[in-house]
C-alpha cells in the first residue's frame, strides 16, 4: 500500500511535463521545405547545467523567430566531455542529447534535430559561423548600458582557421573532422538574444549558422512564460527517471501522510572547487553537520540524501553525524548513464524530497529549484542554501537563492 503511494505520487510529479511529451503528435522536422537551421554552442569550459539555461536562451530564440519565419529549425551541439565528469570513465565526446533529456519534448516546443542528424541531412558544410563576443571596450557599473550587436573584428585569435581550400575549420561540438564553415565572423554584443534574433531575420538567403560563444548574450524573457516553457521542454530522460525512482522505492521513505513530498530531506553540498582559495561560500564539513542536523529534527526527517562532489573520505566524517542515504550506481550503470547521467538521477532523487537545501552559487542547485517549483513544491522547501560557517541565512555573505515562480 505504501509502495503504491509512492509511485502515484511520482506519477503526480511527472504531470507538469505531459503536455510536452504527450499532448501532442511529435513535430515532423523532416517535411520541412526551405529549411533554415541555427546551431549553437558554447564556451568549451562551461559545465553541464550552464548549458542547460543557454539552452533555453537559444530555444527562446527560434521559437520567436520562426514566428515570423517558420523555416527555422533548433539544432542542438553535442555534448563535449566536461569538467564535472570527473569519474574514472574513458573520456566522451559527442554525446547526444537523448542521452539526457527527451528530445520529443523539445521538439514540441520549437522544431529540433541534434547535430548529427542535422550533419546527415545537410552534410558537411554550414554557410557561417558568427563567433560572439563582448564589446573590446567592454562596460562597468556606472556607464549607460546600451544594447548593441555589430559584425567587427576579433578581440583574439578565434578557434577557428582558414584552411588551403578557403573552409574554415574549428571544433564543432567534436565534429571537428567532420564539420566546416563556408563563412566566418566575429560579432560584438552587448545584450539580449533579440539583437541577434533581428540580425538573423534580416539575412533572408541564410540556410545554416553556427553560432558559438552563445551564453553571450542575455535571456529576452527570463522568468517569463516562455522561459518557463522552454524549461518544462528539458524533460529527463525516462530511463534515468526510472533508475532514480527504483532507488527511492528501495533506499529511501516512503509517502506516509499529506505533505507534499517524500519524508526525507536532500542536500547539494558541493565542495572541491568551492572550497578553494579561501572561498567561503559553502560550510566545512563541521559547519555543515552544524546545520543538516538542526534542520532534519525541525522538519521531523530521519534521511538525508546527500548529491555532492565530495570525496569518500569527506563523506564518511558527514556519515559519523548525519543520517546519510546516497546514490552509487553500479559500474554497468555508470557506463551506460555517463557522470552526466549520474548527476540526472541525483536531480530527480533531490527534486522529490519534502525539504531541500543547496549548494551557492551552483547551477546543479539552480536546475533543482526549478525542477521543484514546476513540481508545486513551496518557495520555503525549495530555495535554501548552506551557509558559511558561522554564517546565517540573509546575512550579506549567505543570501538566499533568488526565487522565481513558474509561469
Amino acid at each position: 500500500m505504501v509502495l503504491g503511494t509512492l509511485l502515484l505520487f511520482l506519477l503526480f510529479c511527472d504531470a507538469f511535463e505531459t503536455q510536452f511529451t504527450s499532448h501532442q503528435e511529435p513535430l515532423d522536422v523532416s517535411s520541412a521545405s526551405n529549411r533554415k537551421y541555427l546551431i549553437y554552442d558554447v564556451n568549451p569550459g562551461e559545465g553541464f547545467n550552464l548549458r542547460r539555461d543557454v539552452f533555453l536562451r537559444a530555444a527562446n530564440m527560434v521559437k520567436r523567430m520562426r514566428a515570423k519565419d517558420a523555416n527555422w529549425i533548433f539544432v542542438l551541439p553535442a555534448w563535449p566531455h566536461l569538467y564535472h565528469w570527473q569519474s574514472d570513465l574513458p573520456r566522451e565526446g559527442r554525446v547526444p542529447w537523448r542521452r539526457f533529456f527527451e528530445i520529443e519534448a523539445i521538439n514540441n516546443y520549437v522544431p529540433t534535430i541534434e547535430f548529427e542528424d542535422f550533419l546527415k541531412e545537410n552534410g558537411p558544410e554550414i554557410e557561417e559561423i558568427m563567433y560572439l563576443q563582448n564589446y573590446k571596450d567592454g562596460w562597468s557599473d556606472g556607464q549607460e548600458w546600451v544594447e548593441k550587436i555589430d559584425v567587427s573584428d576579433c578581440n583574439e585569435s578565434p578557434p577557428y582557421e582558414k584552411d588551403k581550400t578557403g573552409k574554415w575549420q574549428g571544433h564543432f561540438s567534436g565534429f571537428n573532422t567532420d564539420v566546416y564553415g563556408r563563412n566566418f565572423v566575429c560579432v560584438s554584443a552587448q545584450g539580449e538574444t533579440t539583437l541577434l534574433e533581428n540580425m538573423l531575420l534580416k539575412r533572408k538567403n541564410l540556410k545554416s549558422v553556427f553560432v558559438d560563444r552563445f551564453e553571450t548574450l542575455l535571456h529576452a524573457d527570463f522568468g517569463g512564460k516562455e522561459f518557463w516553457n522552454a524549461r518544462r521542454s528539458l524533460v529527463f530522460a525516462r530511463y534515468l527517471k526510472d533508475e532514480a525512482e527504483k532507488f527511492m522505492a528501495k533506499n529511501l521513505p516512503k509517502k506516509g501522510d499529506d505533505e507534499k513530498g517524500l519524508p526525507y530531506m536532500a542536500v547539494h553540498f558541493r565542495r572541491k572547487d568551492m572550497t578553494w582559495y579561501g572561498r567561503k561560500d559553502v560550510p566545512t564539513l563541521k559547519g555543515a553537520i552544524e546545520q543538516l542536523k538542526p534542520l532534519l529534527k525541525k522538519h521531523k526527517l530521519d534521511v538525508l540524501f546527500l548529491a555532492t562532489d565530495a570525496p569518500d573520505k569527506e563523506v564518511d566524517v558527514l556519515r559519523r553525524d548525519l543520517p546519510i542515504v546516497q546514490y552509487k550506481p553500479t559500474r554497468l550503470k555508470l557506463k551506460e548513464f555517463g557522470d552526466g547521467g549520474v548527476a540526472i538521477v541525483d536531480q530527480w532523487i533531490a527534486s522529490h524530497a519534502r525539504y531541500f537545501i543547496g549548494s551557492e552559487p551552483s547551477t546543479f542547485s539552480y536546475r533543482i529549484h526549478e525542477e521543484r517549483s514546476l513540481m508545486g513544491f513551496s518557495k520555503e522547501s525549495t530555495y535554501n542554501r548552506l551557509c558559511y560557517d558561522g554564517d546565517e541565512p540573509g546575512d550579506e555573505r549567505c543570501e538566499g537563492p533568488s526565487y522565481w515562480p513558474p509561469v
